[in-house]
């Protein structure tokens, strides 16, 4: 979101470095890669950007966003979660309208 300094550009390189085939390493972003316009050194932020992407898979989520939901929709899905964890805990798993009801 913001401009990486110079002591803070080294340290994403250290880190994707010590990582770099060793480790999973999720980045995830609201925006496109822009890195080498926010890092203070271009050889080190495309040296990072090279390890991140030499074996990568890209996951692009498209849609409205998270928080533009509507209160409708959030109910919905509270209503959604609620039930998910009484099947869980108490095995229950039909439902008839609003009622919750036992397995047989």
């Amino acid at each position: 979101m913001r401009p990486l300094d110079a002591t803070e550009t080294n340290d994403f390189y250290e880190l994707v470095v010590e990582r770099h085939r060793r480790k999973a390493t999720i980045v995830s972003s609201n925006r496109s890669p822009e890195w080498l316009s926010m890092t203070t050194d271009a050889l080190l932020a495309q040296s990072a950007i090279d390890r991140l992407t030499s074996s990568a898979h890209t996951l692009v989520i498209e849609g409205p966003p998270y928080r533009q939901r509507t209160r409708l929709g959030m109910a919905w899905l509270t209503v959604q979660k609620a039930r998910s964890m009484l099947d869980d805990t108490f095995g229950w798993s039909h439902a008839r309208g609003n009622e919750v009801v036992p397995s047989p």
